[in-house]
């Protein structure tokens, strides 16, 4: 017999070592822990779910046998990441025994949002209202799923998650971000209080449920149109017009990875095919708008938890080799490389194994940076 309260009710071992076991997984196996033990009724259900699970697997029921003190933090139970998957398995099996409120009450937001992302399409973790009404957006969940499929090549709690995070809370943390100390700090000279005061931050969120699409809230959309090449991002906005966009997702690694820096223009005319731009960009004359963004990164990524700041090369960006109709290109490869590898050459960024420029959160807050002709330079790259 699957002894369930000697195996399931066993307190975490005390003496968690530090070695792959972090604060947050304690703290999600002592909530395990009380949660069970205050709800019989919780084990009981598992025990019938894991019964079957295993009888079906043909697998012996004492090999059911979980303790806590094996318990790691969420992120190890991604069956996609987990090496021995029937621990992934065998807790999703107590999850999905639970209503959706009882995971939010008994484990917290991470525990739901890790058990739905691991399983979403069953009902058995509430229904599409269950989620609702435990606090989910599942606009934004979705969004945050199809998306890492799409740029990480598959969803997982290492991919989903962060985005998730960031798509619900980018709108809540804006008001936080001091424009007017990431304006002077980008600034080719210095700017007077009313100058700065045209200036704005906006959110953006691709409209589509992909990673990429035209914003969904963008105003002027047909007059100052952008299509984004990441889920999540921010306009920059000059006497109420938009004047350029950063857009940004993370990655697996703790990154908030840039994959666009892009002014924006107003559109004179439209043929087919080919879109015609004309005018400039007003506001973006006097700032390195490229390090604006970049510093604005930073702080979003400490913000919510990201350990570093990532731009993508040219070489990786989705727009390289475009065409319109007539066979023209797009954008030329040197193009993309003056608007990203330069950047990140001349901001203090080092290119990583995997192609990407990367710097540590830790590491920009130390940074020095010179002006010269018009661009900021860190002092090493100067």
């Amino acid at each position: 017999m699957l002894k369930t309260k000697s195996a399931m009710a066993e307190k975490p071992d005390s003496a968690c070592h530090a070695n792959g076991r972090t604060q947050a997984s304690r703290k999600f196996a002592r909530a395990v822990y009380r949660f069970l033990k205050k709800d019989p009724a919780a084990l009981d259900r598992y025990s019938q779910e894991m019964q079957h699970y295993f009888e079906c697997n043909g697998e012996m029921m004492h090999n059911a046998r979980v303790r806590l003190k094996h318990l790691s933090d969420l992120e190890s139970f991604d069956p996609h990441y987990l090496e021995k998957y029937n621990k992934a398995r065998i807790l999703l099996g107590l999850m999905n025994v639970l209503p959706a409120s009882d995971i939010k009450k008994g484990f917290g937001n991470d525990a739901l949002l890790w058990a739905w992302i691991n399983n979403p399409g069953r009902q058995s973790t509430g229904s599409l209202d269950g989620l609702v009404d435990a606090g989910m957006d599942m606009d934004m969940a979705l969004k945050a799923w199809l998306s890492a499929a799409e740029l990480a090549g598959q969803a997982s709690y290492r991919t989903v998650a962060p985005l998730y995070r960031l798509l619900t809370g980018l709108s809540g943390f804006l008001p936080s971000l001091g424009i007017g100390k990431l304006l002077s700090a980008s600034a080719k000279t210095e700017l007077s209080e009313k100058r700065i005061a045209d200036y704005s931050f906006e959110v953006l969120i691709s409209n589509s449920g992909k990673s990429y699409g035209h914003d969904r809230n963008w105003p002027l959309a047909s007059t100052h149109p952008i299509y984004m090449d990441a889920p999540a991002g921010i306009g920059l906005f000059y006497k109420g017009k938009p004047n350029a966009a950063c857009c940004f997702a993370p990655i697996s690694d703790g990154t908030l990875l840039i994959y666009q820096l892009q002014g924006v223009r107003p559109k004179k005319e439209f043929t087919p095919g080919k879109a015609i731009y004309g005018g400039g960009s007003r506001g973006l004359v006097v700032l390195d708008w490229q390090k604006l963004f970049v510093d604005a990164c930073f702080d979003v990524a400490k913000a919510f938890g990201l350990e570093k700041v990532g731009i993508q090369p040219a070489k990786h960006n989705s727009w390289l080799d475009a065409t319109y109709a007539d066979g023209s290109l797009r954008i030329s490869r040197g193009e993309l490389k003056k608007r990203y590898d330069e950047v990140a050459k001349r901001l203090g960024f080092s290119r990583g194994k995997d192609g990407n420029w990367r710097m540590a959160v830790e590491h920009a807050q130390g940074m020095e940076f010179v002006l010269k002709d018009g661009l900021y330079y860190a002092c090493k790259a100067a």
